[in-house]
Formats: structure tokens, C-alpha cells, sequence
């Protein structure tokens, strides 16, 4: 779901919630679920605002949201390509993750393009010492299809 609709869901849900109070404070009749228990409204508007918060931060946050393109799991001499991942380089981007990296134990590569660039994420304790090394290997030798 794009942010905007995220942020328009959020306002529309929090205008509903808190309709009867403001025609409480203006003099109006109040009416209404929300009478029995007053605090209500400012506690669902508060969930309402934090979760939309997180959403934002999901979705805004650096490499982006959402799913990657393709991942790399690597556990000693086990390399496993998922997702869109071009054919032609699965070869020398295993070597170089085997033969090259010598990393021990499990780690994940993940990939997304965003607008035309690679961006490259690494997941797993013993790989973060070799991370920029990985992302520069695959942004040098990785092209999408059809480039």
C-alpha cells in the first residue's frame, strides 16, 4: 500500500474517531459508543497515530520497503538464488561468495533495484565485516535483464 493511501486511511479513521468529541467541546450533543467511555477515542487515536508511524518508517525507511528482488543464502558451500536474479551472473557471483568471501556460517544477500540501481543488503553477523565488499562485487557485475 503506497504511503499516501496509508496516510489517507489514517486521517479519515482518526477524523471518524474523533467527530464526537469536538462537537462535545463545541456545545453539541455528543453521541454515541464514545460517551460510555470518554478516554477511548484519545486512546484509539493514539494507536492509530503510532501505527501509522510505523508504517512510514517502514516504508520511508533507507533501502526501501517491502519485498527484494531476489536474495542469495550462502551457508558454507551452499549458495541458493531466489527471486529475479539475472542467469548469467549466478556463476561468478557463487565463486566469488565461496572462494573469494570464505565467509563462515549462514548469511543472506538480498537485492532491489531502485530506479535503476542495485541496492544491496546483507544479513547475518559473520558477513557484516565483508558487506561493502559484497555490494561492490555485485553492483559491478549484477546488470538487470535486459540491460
Amino acid at each position: 500500500m503506497p504511503p499516501s493511501a496509508v496516510l489517507f486511511l489514517a486521517t479519515v479513521l482518526t477524523t471518524r474517531l474523533t467527530a464526537p468529541f469536538l462537537a462535545q467541546e463545541s456545545g453539541g450533543k455528543p453521541e454515541g459508543f464514545l460517551d460510555q467511555f470518554p478516554w477511548l477515542g484519545d486512546f484509539t487515536a493514539a494507536v492509530l497515530g503510532i501505527g501509522l508511524l510505523c508504517l512510514l518508517v517502514y516504508f520511508l525507511r533507507p533501502g526501501g520497503g517491502g519485498v527484494a528482488d531476489f536474495s542469495i543464502e550462502v551457508e558454507g558451500d551452499d549458495v541458493n538464488f531466489k527471486g529475479r536474479f539475472p542467469a548469467e551472473a549466478r556463476g561468478a557471483v557463487e565463486d566469488f561468495l565461496v572462494n573469494d568471501c570464505r565467509i563462515q556460517g549462514a548469511y543472506e544477500v538480498l537485492g532491489k533495484w531502485e530506479q535503476g540501481r542495485l541496492v544491496v543488503t546483507v544479513r547475518g553477523d559473520a558477513a557484516k565485516l565483508l558487506e561493502q565488499r559484497i555490494r561492490n562485487f555485485l553492483k559491478l557485475n549484477v546488470k538487470r535483464a535486459g540491460q
